[in-house]
């Protein structure tokens, strides 16, 4: 960490899903005086993002995955999600313009 500390990497990121380190899962440190120091929070001031543990499916595969959040840890969807929920608006405001459209005979 001292290389990076050097070169002025402002947080420094351990995600250990099994804590093999012993750890927790997840450890963020923030350089402060050239000396990086335990973050009580995921919360990355200067980024603007927040890091959290997802649990979900991501590429067929089940399992942890850290995740950019926003500052109540709310996940910040990838662009596939993205894509995926306006496919789903879409369809939505599709099924139901045409719900509206169709008026029963009389």
């Amino acid at each position: 960490m001292i290389g990076y500390a050097r070169i002025g990497v402002v947080y420094y990121v351990i995600f250990d899903p099994e804590n093999r380190l012993h750890g927790g899962p997840l450890r963020v440190f923030g350089l402060s005086q050239g000396k990086y120091q335990s973050m009580e929070t995921a919360w990355l001031e200067n980024v603007g993002l927040g890091l959290t543990i997802w649990e979900g499916d991501f590429e067929r595969h089940q399992q942890q995955w850290l995740r950019w959040c926003d500052r109540d840890g709310v996940v910040i969807p990838t662009g596939q999600e993205r894509a995926e929920q306006e496919r789903k608006r879409v369809e939505y405001w599709s099924a139901r313009r045409h719900s509206v459209s169709v008026k029963p005979s009389e």
